[in-house]
């Protein structure tokens, strides 16, 4: 052997609890940050949806001069916060040309009264049973709306930030404060 003594170290109590904690800390830096980017990809999908739904209401309207909704849920049933197939048949969808790329976290209704329209999106993006509501409001010639497809906060317009006491006809967002917020 040479002259210099190998020797073997182990690794100290101490140590390793110093090294649990930084994990610690680390994933628990890491896990709002997680949930964050989950909520927001949930409610991209509510106002993509939204949005093309109303590129295809406007674009029925050219063609029949009418537009489509009778308040049928697609999917049906209550809002939940797992993704579900979208429907093979969904009445006011399917006469518009819709159907969504893959499964579904929110449920889609649209509400018609002459030549105004109600868009709207409800999902359970926390799991704790309280939903959050999107919408787009078309207004007709009068100033008046279709209502809200689910009986909620986005009649007349979705919220507006600078403008909490207004509803924003015309753009598809949040119907509420803290519909889409982070609850987690």
């Amino acid at each position: 052997m040479s002259s210099i003594e190998r020797q073997d170290r182990q690794i100290t109590l101490a140590e390793l609890s110093v090294a649990v904690v930084l994990v610690a800390l680390l994933a628990a830096m890491s896990i709002p940050s997680f949930l964050e980017l989950r909520l927001s990809a949930r409610v991209s999908e509510a106002t993509t949806n939204l949005a093309a739904l109303t590129t295809a209401e406007e674009a029925y309207f050219v063609e029949y001069q009418m537009y489509v909704g009778r308040g049928i849920q697609s999917p049906s049933g209550a809002a939940t916060p797992d993704t579900r197939p979208w429907p093979s048949t969904a009445p006011d969808f399917d006469t518009l040309g819709f159907s969504p790329e893959g499964d579904v976290y929110f449920v889609y209704a649209a509400t018609v009264a002459g030549t105004a329209y109600s868009l709207g999106a409800r999902g359970d993006l926390d799991g704790r049973g309280e939903p959050s509501d999107f919408g787009y409001i078309k207004i007709d010639p009068r100033g008046n709306d279709a209502g809200d497809p689910f009986g909620g906060g986005c009649v007349g317009g979705v919220f507006d930030p600078e403008n909490p006491d207004r509803p924003l006809p015309g753009t598809v967002g949040p119907c509420g404060q803290h519909d889409g917020g982070n609850d987690f």
